[in-house]
């Protein structure tokens, strides 16, 4: 009763915490028209949010199953089919279930905490960011999951009495011992592709999210929960997990390894079919170069163009750092990484290159005259 009403107020609890936070955001603040269905929106959201449905629905069925076989197993087992040792196997098995959702939890919020940055970059054409990110988010995950169980394996026993072992049979606890260091033993695998199957997601790769999620969770978790102890008794049962998950980080790697080599190709920076706009041969209404500075989306393009022809000053954008690229011999990547670098308070004048290329980039466009104070003061007013 009291394990009833406790999860039923953790529930309400959470509820009222995220309204009030949802309520309360500055930047994206909630109104009527947020809760209009819109057909286009709702497609996405359920494109990319069935692939976290069928994951939590598989997560369920899988745990009825580890239930149901411990219930059926421990009941043909010399001990556990006595009467009063009868409750063991499904007390440990939830119990244990517990101690893993803890850690896939955290293990789900790491890779959702990605899931923006990696959008934002994949829309600025980033990729080599986005691959950054993945690799960091893997090591991360495979930290989770191995400092988790070796705590798990080292100690069971002391894990346990959070839920009052010391007052149960030693039959409890063996068999507890067991079924943690059994089902725990590789959650480096599990938390690896628990955040690669959130990972994809980010990446709009649905499709294969929601195959490999559905895998792990209903085929393999289901299928060698129902296997193991149709084979070898009650004292299989933990281990459909290490089994489920090394199956399955089989296939997540192989499609990993394919996502690594998408993001590691070139993206064009320019774009197809776009405009070059040319300033007439009037006097520009300034002699400043105006910068914005903007996220992905965010209509920089639809306000500098307009600006720019009202100025009479050239617009440039990302196809810039191409030309720079083709002129100065130098990587596209470097040239992208350094024009995103602050500058200190000298300015360019310990950057050699930075100093180089913009002395070409003023002769070229006739910006300003190629010299040191024109370069100053080009220095001093738009950067």
């Amino acid at each position: 009763m009291g394990a009833a009403v406790a999860t039923i107020g953790g529930q309400i609890l959470s509820a009222v915490m995220a309204a009030i936070y949802l309520f309360r955001m500055k930047a994206t603040p909630l109104s009527k028209g947020c809760f209009r269905l819109q057909q286009r929106l709702v497609k996405q959201i359920l494109t990319l949010g069935f692939a976290s449905f069928l994951s939590q629905f598989s997560i369920v069925l899988s745990m009825a199953a580890t239930i149901n076989m411990a219930v059926k197993y421990g009941a043909m087992d010399s001990v556990f089919g006595q009467a009063e040792y009868a409750q063991i196997p499904t007390a440990i098995a939830g119990i244990v279930s517990k101690f893993f959702q803890i850690i896939i939890s955290i293990s789900a919020g790491l890779a959702a905490g990605c899931i923006p940055i990696a959008g934002y970059n994949i829309g600025a054409k980033r990729n080599d960011r986005v691959l950054g990110l993945m690799k960091r988010l893997m090591a991360c995950e495979a930290i989770l999951g191995l400092a988790a169980s070796i705590i798990f394996l080292l100690f069971p026993n002391q894990l346990m009495l959070i839920f009052g072992s010391e007052n149960e049979s030693i039959y409890y606890t063996q068999f507890a011992v067991w079924f943690i260091r059994g089902q725990l033993c590789l959650l480096p695998l599990a938390c690896l592709n628990k955040g690669s199957f959130i990972f994809l997601q980010s990446l709009g790769k649905a499709r294969e999210s929601s195959v490999l999620s559905v895998a792990r969770e209903f085929v393999f978790g289901v299928g060698f929960a129902l296997l193991l102890p149709m084979i070898w008794g009650i004292y299989a049962l933990p281990f459909f997990m290490p089994a489920a998950d090394t199956v399955t980080f089989i296939a997540v790697a192989v499609v990993l390894l394919r996502i690594k080599k998408e993001l590691e190709k070139p993206v064009a920076m320019k774009e197809q079919n776009e405009e070059k706009f040319i300033p007439s041969a009037e006097p520009p209404l300034t002699d400043y170069i105006i910068t914005i500075g903007r996220a992905y989306g965010s209509g920089g393009r639809s306000v500098g163009k307009p600006l720019a022809e009202k100025l009479n000053i050239p617009y440039y954008d990302a196809a810039l750092l191409e030309e720079t690229a083709k002129h100065s011999g130098l990587n596209q990547k470097y040239l992208a990484s350094m024009d995103e670098k602050s500058v200190g308070a000298n300015g360019l004048r310990g950057n050699y290159h930075s100093r180089c290329i913009l002395r070409w980039l003023a002769k070229g466009m006739g910006c300003v005259e190629h010299g040191k104070g024109d370069l100053d003061r080009w220095r001093s007013s738009s950067l």
